[in-house]
């Protein structure tokens, strides 16, 4: 591959995952007076939006690059196709706003002579505002350009995620790939909460994986419980987080994992905490309306998905399944569950930082959410996942300044073991 080639390449990789992360004048860089010629160039790569490759070489409204970052016309026909609603008028300039429904055709602007190679564009002066906020395109990185009297906007990370809702990918075989259709919002009404094994007792104790803990939970006003699942020694799944603490809870100085009829007595003799079962629990939450179950399963989660699928039908609507990686999807979507969630602590490193599967997954599939550890030297991977636009959770928080932290940081949503300590 020629040089120029590797540079444009990786220049276009950076548009999409770097600067989401730089905040505006954290680096010193000259901007362009609005009305400044600047050179543009045609890109030498493919651009597919929408499933149609763009033609450029006889378009009269290219695609054009600026300072390696590829620019998108905002014509009528662009935006409709786009999901963007356009209106201008002389007094207010320019207005572009995200959530319109793309259009299935693009009609193009054809010319009978090809483009040149390069060309000169003005840096645009007129008034600009993006979902109501104002751009000052005198202060942008990468400015608004006006070329053949139309306003073209830079596919930087600002524009394509945090503002439009876009999603991409790209390779070296496919180019640079858009899918404008932004993500359905999900079904189900999401919680700012989720309560860790169930939350606390109203004695206190939190890590029961208990009825007690869920009864007291929803008491306080909690709807979205995690519940650990695990197996007994013949294999059979009930409730429990693991069973070295299960043991403790019910006084018992073992951790090894005891039969299901063992586990049945034992938990029937303790006049502490008692553990669910699959048929316990779908009792329970038809006495409790709204509430929904985010499971947990440390080992064979498919296969426990399927347990349940065929033995307790009936609650399959009320759980969230998370899932512990990618692959997963597909087998636990095919059982018909509806609510999934990508939990990421059982990832590989390299997993947990791939964002072309990340992304991959939230773009192709309709996970309601992704959950992490709230660790700070993870936070690229949690500034990436956010800008997506997904809910995104982070585990386990149980006071107050961490919750609150996180929140600020832009956490979605918080799992812990006592409820909102703010």
């Amino acid at each position: 591959m020629k040089r120029g080639k590797k540079r444009l390449i990786a220049a276009m990789l950076m548009a999409v995952t770097v600067w989401s992360f730089i905040s505006a004048g954290s680096a010193a860089f000259a901007a362009a007076k609005p009305g400044t010629a600047v050179k543009v160039t045609l890109p030498g790569f493919k651009v597919t939006i929408n499933g149609k490759e763009r033609e450029n070489r006889y378009s009269e409204y290219p695609l054009l690059v600026y300072k390696d970052i590829t620019y998108l016309p905002m014509t009528y026909n662009d935006a409709r196709f786009l999901g963007l609603r356009s209106d201008w008028s002389e007094s207010a300039g320019l207005s572009v706003t995200a959530g319109a429904t793309p259009s299935e055709s693009y009609s193009p602007y054809a010319r009978k002579t090809g483009n040149a190679a390069s060309y000169s564009a003005r840096v645009a002066s007129l008034k600009i505002k993006v979902n109501g906020k104002s751009i000052d395109n005198a202060k942008e990185q990468y400015p608004l350009l006006l070329f053949r009297d139309v306003t073209y906007f830079p596919l930087t990370w600002r524009f394509c995620v945090n503002e439009f809702n876009w999603s991409y990918s790209w390779s070296e075989a496919k180019g640079l790939v858009i899918n404008c259709k932004s993500r359905s919002a999900p079904a189900i009404e999401m919680q700012r909460f989720i309560l860790h094994t169930a939350g606390a007792t109203e004695d206190g104790f939190s890590g029961t994986n208990s009825i007690e803990a869920a009864d007291n939970s929803y008491k306080n006003g909690y709807r979205w419980l995690e519940v650990d699942f695990n197996w007994t020694s013949d294999e059979k799944l009930v409730c429990v987080h693991d069973w070295g603490n299960w043991n403790k809870h019910m006084g018992r100085g073992v951790f090894e994992p005891v039969s299901y009829s063992e586990f049945i007595r034992i938990s029937d003799e303790a006049n502490v905490y008692h553990a669910f079962t699959p048929d316990s629990l779908e009792a329970w939450l038809e006495t409790h309306p709204g509430a929904m179950i985010v499971t947990d399963v440390k080992e064979n989660n498919v296969e426990a998905m399927s347990i349940i699928r065929w033995n307790n039908p009936g609650m399959m609507d009320r759980l969230i399944v998370q899932i512990y990686s990618f692959d997963e999807y597909e087998q636990i979507k095919s059982l018909g569950y509806k609510n999934i969630i990508l939990t990421m602590y059982k990832l590989s490193w390299a997993d947990y930082h791939d964002f072309n599967k990340i992304d991959a997954l939230i773009r192709n599939t309709d996970v309601v959410a992704v959950a992490m550890d709230a660790v700070d030297y993870t936070r690229d991977v949690f500034e990436h996942i956010k800008a997506t636009g997904i809910p995104v959770y982070v585990h386990t928080l149980n006071t107050g300044a961490e919750q609150r932290a996180w929140f600020d940081k832009g956490a979605y949503g918080i799992y812990t073991d006592v409820g909102d300590m703010r």
